[in-house]
Parts: C-alpha cells; sequence; structure tokens
C-alpha cells in the first residue's frame, strides 16, 4: 500500500453552520476506489461537511490497516469519477496506520487551498 492517503473528491457541512441546512458528502476510502485502483487492505470513511454559506469545510477521517503509517493526506477536487483531479486542500494526518482525524477549514483563505488549486485567474478587458 502506498504510504500516501489519497483522498477522492468529496465534500463535508461545518460545525457551526448557520440554521440553513449545510451539505455534506461521504466517500468510503477503499483501495479499488482509487484512480489507479489497487489491492490495498485498508478501509476507511472519510466526511466533508460545507457550512451552508459555503465559506467552512470541516474533514472527517477514519481508517484502519494501512500498510505503513501515513506521510500525507489530501483532498481532490473536481473530476468525475474514475477520472484523476488535482489535490485541493492538504491537511496533515496522524503519523499512524489507523486511526482518526477531523480538520476545520475556512475557505475563504487562499492559505487553505494548495498552490495548483488556488491559482488566481486574470481575466481581459
Amino acid at each position: 500500500m502506498m504510504k500516501t492517503l489519497l483522498l477522492g473528491a468529496f465534500a463535508l457541512a461545518a460545525v457551526a453552520a448557520p440554521a440553513t441546512a449545510a451539505t455534506s458528502f461521504r466517500t468510503v476510502l477503499l483501495g479499488a476506489n482509487e484512480t489507479v485502483p489497487n489491492n490495498s487492505p485498508a478501509t476507511g470513511i472519510g466526511t466533508l461537511s460545507l457550512s451552508a454559506d459555503n465559506r467552512f469545510a470541516q474533514i472527517d477521517i477514519s481508517f484502519t490497516d494501512l500498510t505503513a503509517p501515513i506521510t500525507i493526506g489530501h483532498a481532490h477536487c473536481c473530476a468525475l469519477q474514475g477520472a484523476n483531479a488535482g489535490v485541493a486542500i492538504d491537511f496533515l494526518p496522524p503519523l499512524v496506520s489507523s486511526g482518526s482525524f477531523s480538520r476545520f477549514y475556512d475557505l475563504t483563505l487562499a492559505s487553505t487551498y494548495t498552490g495548483g488549486f488556488a491559482q488566481p485567474r486574470l481575466i481581459p478587458r
């Protein structure tokens, strides 16, 4: 198994969301769900929650049976199933082969995103 925890594109609802509904996405973490599929024995669940105003996100991950401790973690965005997407958000998971963690992000801050994802776009006049 790769020492990298790669997460498919998914989204989460923030803890401090306003009274209106937040949006949550859940993914099952399996080697068979990777692009390219692999035979890793590791399994996990990932949830991405977006606040109703899309300003905040929370990522919650639980995983078990990695063949080595995680060395990096990140969430990809945005591609259709079966296609690989660029890394949108990096996060520092615990250096363990089984466990769980949670991260909260302010999506209004450019520093939340990786350099390749948060590129400024020039609009011609």
